[in-house]
């Protein structure tokens, strides 16, 4: 994609995009990537351009482990 393709951006919306993915990635449990759209999707399945990334609080990560029982 060329820079000339690229949408325009207001930073109103580019935070309301960053405070979704925080909400989202403390919810969900995982890291989420916000793409070129400002659309928020996890990053495990992003697809297409990424802007930035937000890490999920290590705290709050899906356990991935199976302890048995």
């Amino acid at each position: 994609m060329d820079a000339r393709e690229l949408p325009v951006l207001y930073s109103d919306d580019a935070q309301i995009a960053v405070e979704e993915a925080m909400l989202q990635a403390e919810m969900l449990g995982e890291d989420m990537a916000i793409m070129s759209d400002l659309s928020v999707q996890p990053l495990q399945t992003a697809e297409g351009i990424v802007l930035e990334i937000v890490r999920c609080p290590a705290a709050l990560k899906k356990n991935t482990l199976d302890l048995g029982g």
